[in-house]
């Protein structure tokens, strides 16, 4: 999910993709205790000007559909949970909170996550999807899932 070595073949420009690597984006100050990763404009535009040598087509690029990368690190600084979050459009989500009330704003789609965690300890990986309107509650939602886990004796 943060590398393109599994996606493409070597030499392939490809590997190069800002948008798909994680080691090619640009950490931003923490948000929920995640570091959020921003696609780095410079290395995108040599991606582009690479990608068009190579192919001779110019490289199509749609921001407004570029997910949104936020990681946590384990205590020993190994990649632990990712996600990957749709854009706000127009600054929305979609959804908004009013207490314990869930709210539809129609005028925009929802924005969703979806929530990588690796337990590297237990050989498991675990995909969750939630609206993004919770992303502010990734760590209760992760610590629900991992009780499950021990709960179940799946780990």
């Amino acid at each position: 999910m943060t590398s393109t070595e599994a996606t493409s073949e070597e030499g392939s420009i490809y590997r190069q993709d800002p948008t798909r690597r994680l080691d090619m984006r640009k950490p931003g100050a923490d948000q929920y205790e995640l570091t959020p990763y921003s696609i780095d404009e410079t290395r995108m535009a040599e991606f582009t000007a690479a990608y068009q040598k190579q192919t001779g087509m110019s490289a199509k690029r749609n921001p407004n559909f570029e997910n949104d990368w936020y990681i946590a690190r384990g205590a020993d600084g190994a990649l632990a949970t990712f996600i990957k979050c749709d854009k706000l459009q127009q600054g929305r989500d979609g959804l908004a909170l009013q207490g314990h009330q869930l709210v539809i704003d129609e005028s925009v789609p929802v924005s969703g996550c979806t929530h990588n965690i690796v337990d590297a300890e237990n050989n498991l990986s675990l995909t969750l999807r939630y609206p993004r309107v919770f992303l502010k509650d990734w760590k209760a939602i992760e610590d629900a899932a991992r009780g499950l886990l021990v709960t179940y004796g799946v780990a």
